[in-house]
């Protein structure tokens, strides 16, 4: 547990620094993607916000808990109860953001909340 959590925080530290040195100089995350070179300049706020789940798949396959990808997958994403019950969750979370995009119109670029 001590393992994930620091290697959680050191990922997103890590990135989120980088992303703030590099905000001086420019750097900013877009929240619609209209081409190739803006889905690049995401990747490593994307990298920050899934610092979790490389956290966990690092720790888990140093630790012989997992052998592969696909593995972690199903260590992860253990189903027990009925499926209904997620697909109800990911529906509305869908609904949701729909919603949001019906409402809020088109964005051109929003700047990643430390600026």
């Amino acid at each position: 547990m001590i393992q994930f959590t620091m290697l959680t925080f050191c990922i997103a530290y890590l990135v989120s620094g980088a992303l703030i040195v590099l905000g001086q100089f420019g750097y900013s995350v877009h929240n619609w993607v209209h081409s190739l070179q803006q889905f690049g300049l995401n990747i490593p706020f994307a990298i920050y916000i899934l610092s979790p789940a490389i956290a966990s798949y690092i720790v888990l396959k140093k630790n012989n808990k997992i052998a592969d990808f696909k593995e972690w997958l199903k260590t992860v994403f253990y189903v027990k109860n009925n499926i209904s019950l997620y697909l109800f969750v990911v529906a509305g979370l869908a609904l949701y953001f729909l919603i949001h995009v019906a409402v809020s119109g088109r964005t051109e670029m929003v700047l990643p909340f430390y600026t």
